[in-house]
Parts: structure tokens; C-alpha cells; sequence
């Protein structure tokens, strides 16, 4: 994304460091194609593209299949940008941020025509809202992590709003299948219950892939401020509408974001 860097304001002690980035809005994002070793396109010239304005937050998966090439993340439309980062969204007379005046976080899906191997000359073909999810607040989209690197994945699991609207807290687990442009499943917790991003577990043992990648548990930590304490809800990747199959109640703790599991060697 396009962004203006002013730290002059942060080294004097007068705003915070988010404070020295302005969004330009106005100005075309750049999509680097690198070729990878391996992929068949190791001859080809690195590439940078055009996109239209906007903000990607976070990305979620890549999927090359032939001469094209499809992009999930999420992101913010270009109306939704607003002058500083994170400056423009507090409340007025303070230092808290209202989540409303936050920009609306959508899944988007960006889709590249790589054109035939070893000539480059690729292009953007469509750069869209994600089917299904055009409306509905949502963040930190993750896949079975057994799917990264190999093979093309179908379902998706983020944190969200449970219905479509403006820009609010995470309260929902959503299940999004990326093939059918469709939202399949969602757990709300409940009105003050708030949700973490994601972590995913393949079911797999250790020696194994499966052919399935909703083959997994989804893990997530939830702030509960009715009981002022926190929870790790385990939920089945087949279907997350049924709620957690275990649940481990924690004292309280901050929300915690970009987590990883790890196995256990032993």
C-alpha cells in the first residue's frame, strides 16, 4: 500500500510512532512477482504490478495453477482510508481508539494472468471484494497450515463480526470456503465475548498429510468481560458452527494476535 512516512512528530515525544504514517489513498498499490525456484518461470524477469488504491492488512494464501495466479487477504476499500493511522480513529479529547471509526476490514481476492512460461507479460485480471463476504468484517484468514506451501486450499477460518455491517469488534469465528465464494459456518460466542485470531491445527499425525484441509482444529483465545477471564476454544475445522469441543478457561489475559502452534517434539 501506499503510505507516507513523517517521524518528526514521534521523535520529539508528541505522537506515537503509528502516528507518522498517512495513507495516500489516492495512489495504486505495487504487486511484486518474483519468480520462485522450482516454479518453472526461474528464466523470467522479477515483475511489478498495478493495483487499484486500498490498504492490504493482512495476507492470507497464494494459489498458482497454470498461468494464473490467485491472492486472499484482507483489506480496506480506498474511501475507507482516513489521513494518519490509527490517529484519525480515537475518540475525540482522548488517546482510545473508537472501533467504529476504524476502517471496515474485508476478505479480498486479487487474481493474475501470468501469462505463458518463460515470456512473462503478466496482468491483473481482477483485484475484488470476495464473494460471499462483500459486507462482513474480517481479519486474520488462515488456512491448515499443511496446505501453505503445496496444494490449493478450500476453507479459510478468520475472526469476525457474526453479521454484515461497519467496522466492529471480533466476536464470531468464521469457516469461509474460497472455492464456492461462500460463507459456510460461524460460532458466535456470545454479546461480550471477544475473539483472537485463529491458530490452525492439522488432525494429521506427524508423518501424514490428509486430502481434506478442513482436517483441522481451530484454535482461539477468547476475552470473555462478563467473567473477566480469558478461554482457548477448540473448534472442529469440518464444521465450526457447532461451537468448541473442549474449552479451557484461563484467568484474564490481553487478547493475543499472531500466535503459531508448534508440535511437541517428544
Amino acid at each position: 500500500p501506499a503510505v507516507e512516512l513523517d517521524p518528526t512528530k514521534y521523535l520529539i515525544g508528541l505522537e506515537g510512532a503509528s502516528s507518522s504514517i498517512t495513507l495516500l489513498k489516492d495512489q495504486p498499490r505495487k504487486l511484486h512477482l518474483v519468480p520462485r525456484p522450482g516454479g518453472g518461470r526461474e528464466e523470467e524477469e522479477p515483475q511489478v504490478l498495478d493495483l487499484p488504491p486500498g490498504f492490504n492488512v493482512h495476507l492470507c494464501h497464494a494459489v498458482e495453477d497454470n498461468e494464473f495466479l490467485s491472492i486472499w487477504y484482507t483489506g480496506w476499500e480506498p474511501s475507507e482510508l482516513t489521513g494518519k493511522f490509527f490517529e484519525d480513529w480515537k475518540a475525540e479529547g482522548t488517546m482510545a481508539p473508537v472501533v467504529e471509526n476504524s476502517p471496515l476490514s474485508v476478505v479480498w481476492k486479487t487474481e493474475v494472468s501470468l501469462g505463458p512460461k518463460g515470456q512473462g507479460g503478466a496482468r491483473v485480471v481482477s483485484d475484488s471484494r470476495a464473494q460471499g463476504m462483500e459486507k462482513r468484517y474480517a481479519e486474520h484468514m488462515h488456512i491448515n497450515p499443511d496446505y501453505q506451501i503445496r496444494g490449493a486450499p478450500r476453507m479459510s477460518y478468520l475472526t469476525g463480526c457474526p453479521i454484515d455491517g461497519p467496522s466492529s469488534p471480533p466476536q464470531a469465528i468464521i469457516q469461509y470456503d474460497m472455492v464456492k465464494g461462500e460463507l459456510v459456518g460461524q460460532w458466535y460466542p456470545g454479546p461480550r465475548i471477544f475473539t483472537a485470531e485463529p491458530c490452525i491445527v492439522p488432525k494429521r499425525k506427524r508423518e501424514s498429510k490428509s486430502s481434506d484441509d478442513s482436517d483441522c482444529w481451530v484454535l482461539s483465545f477468547m476475552s470473555d468481560a462478563e467473567n473477566f477471564d480469558s478461554k482457548l476454544q477448540i473448534l472442529d475445522g469440518k464444521d465450526v458452527s457447532k461451537g468448541p469441543v473442549a474449552s479451557i478457561t484461563l484467568p484474564y489475559v490481553p487478547t493475543p494476535l499472531h500466535g503459531i502452534f508448534v508440535e511437541d517434539p517428544g
